[in-house]
């Protein structure tokens, strides 16, 4: 019996401290679901249908703005306990989730002979605006077309009209709209570029309402790689205000190429450089809302459309 007793006595003493123990893990830890894209961890949410819910809201919502929504990692949900002391965001991490996803925004060129010369959002407005540029006397041909782009950057129909009224001249003999700030004449280089990245192209060349932009985005994930266009010298390597880590290579018969908002630069001012060789990778450093690089090829000082020197940029 006394044993008996002990061997009880024993089991007692276990059993509390085995309760002390899980209470005690209790107390310290939570349970919550790790979620990742790509294996990488994003944060930290404690109700994993709400969430899941939230996130096929956004993707299948219904804008009169937006062609469509791509989200091509979707997030995966791990159960686990962490530390209480672990902080859950459940809106942080539904921003950093969903701004892993490309907007395709509708948008409406406006065309002059063949020339992009703005993006509106609206075809209402697309259509109001190609008639009212008809009514300019010009012999130059207004079209429109309809595409998807990634934060296009839209101009307003006054702002287009005040454009062409204004910073356009017409030039009647060859039939054209021509402008120092917005047309890019195809000059030869003597050599050609290859594409300093695939991606997606989320802003053009050409004038916005917020003014001209010198170049083209072209948007992929971050610390993508970054190719050289062209052989050539290096002769910045840094820090360039409002483009972030910049790269700026010079190439033969003053062709200059710049490669904005980089992550990682990897080669430094004075660095010989060969077509296709990694210089830098992606960020968003500068001004930028999202990871992409802005591409600009200068002729003689002077920005031009780099679409009309690299080849497929499309992924």
């Amino acid at each position: 019996m006394i044993g008996t007793k002990h061997r009880i006595s024993y089991s007692v003493i276990v059993m509390v401290v085995m309760v002390i123990v899980l209470l005690t893990v209790l107390v310290m830890l939570k349970p919550v679901y790790d979620v990742t894209i790509s294996g990488s961890h994003i944060g930290y949410i404690n109700q994993k249908s709400e969430f899941v819910e939230l996130i096929d809201n956004f993707l299948t919502q219904e804008n009169d703005e937006i062609a469509y929504i791509d989200m091509q990692e979707q997030p995966e949900y791990t159960f686990t306990v962490v530390s209480r002391a672990e902080p859950i965001d459940n809106e942080k991490v539904y921003n950093d989730v969903i701004a892993t996803a490309y907007v395709y925004q509708k948008v409406y060129s406006i065309f002059a002979d063949n020339q992009e010369v703005a993006l509106v959002s609206y075809e209402n407005d697309a259509n109001e605006l190609l008639s009212e540029l008809k009514k300019i006397k010009t012999t130059a041909d207004f079209s429109i077309a309809e595409g998807n782009l990634i934060n296009p950057q839209v101009i307003t129909k006054d702002e287009l009209i005040t454009l062409i009224n204004t910073d356009y001249k017409v030039n009647t003999k060859n039939s054209v709209l021509s402008s120092a700030k917005n047309v890019s004449k195809i000059i030869d280089v003597g050599f050609s570029f290859e594409t300093p990245l695939r991606g997606v192209i989320t802003s053009r060349y050409g004038y916005r309402s917020s003014g001209m932009h010198t170049g083209i985005d072209i948007a992929n994930r971050y610390d993508t790689p970054i190719y050289a266009a062209a052989d050539g010298t290096v002769i910045y390597s840094g820090i360039k205000g409002t483009y972030g880590n910049t790269v700026i290579i010079q190439h033969d018969n003053d062709i200059v190429t710049y490669y904005a908002h980089c992550n990682k630069l990897l080669v430094e001012k004075g660095d010989i450089v060969e077509q296709g060789m990694q210089i830098a990778t992606i960020g968003m450093t500068g001004n930028t809302t999202g990871p992409h690089l802005h591409f600009e090829v200068r002729v003689n000082g002077h920005d031009v459309d780099p679409s009309k020197y690299v080849g497929n940029i499309g992924r």
